[in-house]
Parts: structure tokens; C-alpha cells; sequence
């Protein structure tokens, strides 16, 4: 997706975060990564909102703390919020060009993440 913000355009996938900016997530919020995505859908937590400005701001750049990473709430959540409704509508429109799907009900394969939203974690890994 494509964040526009102040002018600038920022590209951001959260299937693209590493695992050491997940950890420094980790450690500025004090709870499991999968909490902190869980926090950024509920909206409203200023920690969390921080955590994603850094990445989409300062790309997580591991030598910038991200308590010092500074922005306009508003106008950070507007470029995203409108990333995510042209992101959901080109893949609205990508499925309805694919036509129809069967119905069968045989298949066990999940959606795959389209880089709109944190997929949750496996818990396999011991968080």
C-alpha cells in the first residue's frame, strides 16, 4: 500500500516487518507483537499508533528510537485509512475479474494476507 502524507508517499506492507523491528515493537509497548496488531485495528492506543508511524515514517529504521518518532495523528491516520480503501477496492476488483468461485468446500487453504492488516502470529513460536 501507499501512504500519502504531507505530501510524501510512503510504501508499507506489514508483511514486510522484520523481526527486529517486531521486537523493538515489542519492547516500546510492552506486550506480544500479535497484542500491538491487535491494538493498531482497535485504534485509539498512542503507543501503538507511535510503533506504526515509525515504520511508515522512518521505515522502522533500528537507530531511531521509536519514542522519538514525532507526527500529526490525524493526518498519519487519514493517508492510512485511504491506503487501506484503495487497497481493499483494487482487491474487490480483482476478485470480481476472477469471476466466480467454486462452491465446493473441499479445500482446507486460507486467504492469503493482502498486506492491509498485521496477521496475527503463531502462537508456535512461543510468544
Amino acid at each position: 500500500m501507499i501512504i500519502e502524507y504531507e505530501g510524501r508517499s510512503y510504501p508499507f506492507n506489514f508483511a514486510n516487518i522484520t523481526m527486529k523491528q517486531g521486537l523493538k515493537i515489542e519492547q516500546h509497548m510492552g506486550v506480544p507483537f500479535h497484542e500491538w496488531s491487535e491494538l493498531i485495528v482497535a485504534g485509539g492506543n498512542l503507543k501503538a499508533i507511535q510503533a506504526m508511524g515509525w515504520l511508515i515514517l522512518r521505515d522502522g529504521d533500528l537507530d531511531v528510537p521509536i519514542g522519538d518518532c514525532d507526527f500529526k495523528i490525524a493526518r498519519l491516520g487519514e493517508g492510512f485509512a485511504a491506503a487501506n480503501e484503495a487497497e481493499a477496492a483494487a482487491e474487490k476488483a480483482k476478485e470480481e475479474a476472477a469471476g466466480p468461485r467454486p462452491t465446493g468446500g473441499t479445500s482446507s487453504a486460507q486467504p492469503a494476507a493482502n498486506g492491509t492488516a498485521p496477521a496475527p502470529l503463531s502462537s508456535a513460536a512461543g510468544s
